[in-house]
């Protein structure tokens, strides 16, 4: 199956079992890549709060991070929303968690390069940096967290 609508992010689940796709009618959708993979199709949903522009997995892909306009969300494999997070202000261009999926880091810019870093449970700013002279466009963890 072929997506016809217009996509606006999308990311691999770990270990290439999937593809999830966000589209611009606000949902998500799940495209088997193995043809005898039969489990359930997790994290898709209807109606998310806004159009999602970028996505990414936590390492053990049970969890999905989506990042909208002003708002990143966290969603549970079952299509729970475990953790909101605010970006007012913030265009992100970057989206990732730690080896363990207990850290979120954002990057991108408001006024310059800007770095946040949350904890997935309960939401905590553990880390924001601001002041790089242009647009941050890539963010990555180190292996050790």
């Amino acid at each position: 199956e072929v997506p016809t609508q217009q996509v606006s992010s999308f990311a691999l689940t770990p270990g290439g079992q999937n593809l999830v796709v966000a589209f611009h009618d606000k949902t998500l959708k799940v495209y088997p890549l193995d043809p005898k993979n039969s489990d359930p199709k997790p994290f898709e949903k209807k109606g998310l709060p806004k159009i999602a522009t970028k996505m990414a997995f936590s390492p053990d892909g049970k969890k999905l991070a989506l990042v909208y306009n002003g708002l990143a969300e966290v969603y549970d494999e079952k299509g729970k929303r475990i953790q909101e997070f605010p970006l007012a202000g913030f265009e992100h261009n970057e989206v990732t968690f730690n080896h363990d999926g207990t850290l979120i880091g954002f990057a991108g810019r408001k006024n310059g390069g800007r770095l946040l870093v949350y904890e997935v449970e309960g939401g905590k700013l553990r880390f924001e940096g601001e002041g790089h002279a242009s647009n941050m466009l890539c963010l990555t963890f180190s292996p050790d967290g």
